[in-house]
């Protein structure tokens, strides 16, 4: 009798499993869709008030859809919680690949077999999914901070043991010089504590995390932009690769060139931007 039970219920996880897998986009969708209407509902933490803030300084008050991508701002940024969380099922099963529309332009191609390259990224659209970026680019070398270490641990230490993931302080740069990996990728669009540089970001005088200006000045990489647009309607990922340049740029200038495609891509879609973040020190 146990043993039909066990048997029974087998069967049962493993037909659960080949859905969830089949489905795997879908199925987070949904749940981020439900948890996003509780925590726009209890409000959490302040975050919704954080959303509009930011929203009201960029847009200068003129934003006129504000309560639909509030909404979809939360539902993305817990997509890519759940999404970070199961790095390692995703990258054994490859069940995001499917989702993914990309092209790879030849010039990147051409710069990964010869000066290889930086991936500067923002925290825009899907931007946890290491696993499938893995698996669609070769081996990458992801260099990445969290400001809490066991965030840290959960998401990195052991979710992708085929790509080498470098927990990055600004005083410790010199560790990557010497990183042999086709692709170095780097969030950048946050605060930069060390960084005193203002320059335009947001249509807001800030500044800027500078570890691609400094990493480019010493490996002298080429510098590409990788954002990955989450399309909500289709339920597909369309990575946008933009070269930034593939020549010297002093570093105020390659900074700002990254913050101006940024903000471009920001602004034209607002709604794949964590705004969740307090960027620009607004009080409360």
């Amino acid at each position: 009798m146990y043993i039909k039970i066990l048997l029974f219920l087998g069967i049962i996880l493993f037909f659960i499993k080949k859905i969830y897998t089949k489905y795997f986009l879908i199925i987070i969708d949904s749940i981020a869709s439900f948890l996003t209407y509780i925590i726009i509902f209890i409000n959490y933490k302040n975050r919704i008030s954080i959303i509009h803030r930011n929203l009201d300084l960029v847009f200068q008050n003129k934003i006129h859809n504000k309560k639909e991508i509030t909404f979809k701002v939360v539902k993305l940024s817990l997509i890519n919680l759940l999404i970070a969380i199961q790095q390692n099922y995703i990258l054994k099963s490859n069940c995001l690949l499917p989702y993914y529309n990309i092209s790879i332009p030849p010039q990147l191609k051409e710069d990964i077999k010869t000066s290889k390259c930086i991936f500067a990224l923002a925290h825009y659209g899907i931007f946890y999914d290491f696993a499938t970026a893995h698996l669609l680019l070769d081996n990458m070398a992801c260099v990445y901070k969290f400001n809490n270490p066991y965030i840290e641990k959960l998401v990195f230490s052991k979710s992708i043991p085929k790509t080498k993931i470098f927990p990055i302080k600004h005083t410790e740069l010199n560790k990557f010089y010497k990183n042999n990996q086709p692709i170095m990728t780097i969030p950048c669009d946050q605060k930069g504590a060390s960084n005193k540089n203002i320059i335009t970001f947001l249509n807001q005088e800030t500044n800027f995390h500078s570890s691609v200006n400094v990493i480019q000045k010493i490996t002298k990489r080429s510098v590409w932009i990788y954002l990955c647009y989450y399309d909500f309607e289709q339920k597909k990922i369309i990575p946008k690769i933009i070269p930034v340049h593939r020549k010297n740029l002093n570093s105020k200038n390659l900074t700002q060139s990254i913050a101006d495609i940024f903000s471009k891509e920001i602004l034209n879609n607002p709604e794949q931007y964590f705004w969740l973040h307090n960027r620009f020190n607004l009080s409360f």
